[in-house]
């Protein structure tokens, strides 16, 4: 993908690939083999002169003609590909929006792919990580092996940065317990007041219903989780992140029969659609969440905490408590 440094320039550098996620986050890869010694910190200013320059100059028209032009090689439709990606989500069109408005906040990711990370480089990454908000940077390590006849051969990734899967029991990404006046902080330093608000009254609620509460901190990403008590299960309903997503843990409603019912799910669905900033990520079997920073108004919010009433209800809890 081509990136010019100039307004209407002609394209300076070339990314080696761009991916655009089921979130339409774009995200660049740059790839190095260890014997280029550019491995290292050339390549992060590399990557950052991408970067840098990508969100000013590119806009989602032209990402968009660059998927066109590929598809056509192959003589596909873009979007079918892209309904066939997506699957029934969202529309195209708005995922395409979503590409706009995540090119317009900076909301990309930059991964680095080498068949050997060094620590040097290591380290870099996950300083720009915690750093680099609301972007996210991450190395992956991507290790070749074979046997002698090379008929049995595996590609085994190990990922470096934010969620920093490495060896089994390892991780580079430290989690910490934080309190609830700590985490509030935190999301009052992003300057965005609706998100704050429907923080506090998620807060408030909880407090209302005597819920548990815990709230965590990890790899600059913080996190405020409330923990229910259902027939002696606990179950976690929503995760309230400090970056603006509040996301409605589905996998833990799969132990309550009522929400295994495709009937019941298809009105929590039709119930979220109601709600600004709502976002079908994954269906009601995904991770479907709320955009907190879309929620001016206190009815808003109010309609956010009634699906989370009417969610725990079907589990069994009393809507009182």
């Amino acid at each position: 993908m081509g990136i010019p440094d100039e307004e209407d320039g002609a394209d300076r550098w070339r990314l080696d690939h761009l991916f655009l996620d089921q979130d339409g986050v774009p995200t660049l890869v740059e790839v190095k083999m260890e014997r280029d010694q550019r491995g290292r910190r050339e390549v992060v200013a590399q990557m950052l002169d991408y970067a840098a320059n990508a969100v000013l100059r590119w806009n989602v028209e032209r990402i968009r003609a660059a998927l066109e032009i590929r598809c056509s090689e192959g003589k596909n439709s873009a979007d079918e590909v892209l309904a066939d990606f997506i699957g029934d989500q969202k529309s195209v069109e708005a995922f395409w929006s979503e590409v706009k408005k995540n090119l317009e906040s900076q909301t990309i990711r930059l991964i680095f792919l080498s068949d050997k990370i060094h620590p040097e480089l290591r380290t870099i990454v996950e300083l720009l990580n915690r750093q680099m908000d609301p972007a996210e940077v991450l190395a992956v390590e991507l290790q070749y092996f074979a046997n002698d006849s090379r008929t049995v051969r595996t590609l085994v990734p190990t990922i470096y940065g934010q969620i920093a899967v490495t060896k089994p029991g390892r991780s580079s990404a430290v989690e910490t317990t934080i309190g609830p006046k700590e985490f509030v902080r935190i999301v009052a330093d992003a300057n965005s007041p609706n998100r704050l608000a429907c923080v506090a009254s998620l807060i408030a609620w909880v407090e209302r219903k005597k819920f548990g509460m815990t709230f965590r901190t990890e790899a600059n990403r913080s996190v405020f989780i409330p923990v229910c008590k259902v027939g002696g299960q606990i179950t976690y309903p929503v995760s309230c992140k400090d970056f603006g997503k509040l996301v409605f843990q589905m996998r833990y409603y799969q132990s309550y029969a009522p929400l295994q019912d495709e009937a019941t799910l298809s009105e929590l669905e039709s119930m979220l659609k109601k709600i600004p900033g709502f976002n079908p990520r994954g269906g009601m079997k995904g991770l479907p969440y709320v955009d907190m920073d879309q929620l001016a108004t206190e009815q808003d919010r109010n309609a956010v905490l009634g699906v989370i009433d009417w969610i725990l209800n079907k589990m069994g809890v009393s809507p009182d408590c």
